[in-house]
């Protein structure tokens, strides 16, 4: 399954890096109101973290989204 993320939040800061449970990075530098480029997942169950550059805590944590 082919994935794109957009972000669209005016509350978050204006970059974030989007991670997946295990901290790899899936996205990185995803500017407001820009996509990103496609990313490829197995069908199932992900998990996501979202991070802003150099903070190592995650500002969310999307849990087990399903398709």
């Amino acid at each position: 399954m082919k994935v794109k993320f957009i972000h669209l939040s005016d509350a978050a800061p204006s970059n974030i890096y989007i991670k997946d449970s295990n901290g790899e990075t899936i996205v990185s530098n995803l500017t407001i109101n820009i996509e990103s480029g496609y990313s490829t997942f197995d069908p199932g169950a992900l998990s996501l973290q979202l991070y802003i550059p150099y903070r190592e805590t995650a500002l969310v944590f999307l849990k087990c989204l399903t398709w």
